[in-house]
Formats: structure tokens, sequence, C-alpha cells
């Protein structure tokens, strides 16, 4: 199973992100989010498609940002 993931895009102004060895940090209204996206899609293999997607989306919207996920 081959997974490609999307650069994360801010919805709003005022949100640093960054990128790195493939977990994505940002700081929204002083709480720090991470996603670490290499132990991600290893665990996508356990997981089904649309649990995985509504756990990163569920988290990502709590920030306001938004994802899009495909599974290939």
């Amino acid at each position: 199973m081959r997974h490609k993931v999307c650069t994360m895009a801010a919805m709003k102004s005022g949100v640093q992100s960054k990128k790195e060895n493939g977990i994505i940090r940002w700081v929204y209204e002083s709480v720090f989010y991470q996603i670490d996206f290499v132990k991600l899609r290893l665990k996508m293999m356990e997981y089904e498609k649309e649990k995985v997607y509504f756990l990163i989306y569920t988290v990502c919207i709590s920030a306001n940002y938004e994802i899009d996920m495909w599974i290939l």
C-alpha cells in the first residue's frame, strides 16, 4: 500500500508550522500540536482508511488547519 500526504495549509493567519523529518508541528493560540506522519503511515496498515482520515482531520481542524490525504 502506498500513501501520499499533501501539504497542510493554514486557514488562519498567525499560525506557525514547521515540517521536518516527517513531523509537522504547529502552535495555535498557545497550544502545541504535532503529527508524526512517518509513524502514522505505519499505523495506517492497522486501521481502516476512514478512521485514519477522521483522526487526522479531527486533529488538524482543531487548529483550523485543512488536510487532504489520499491512500493509493
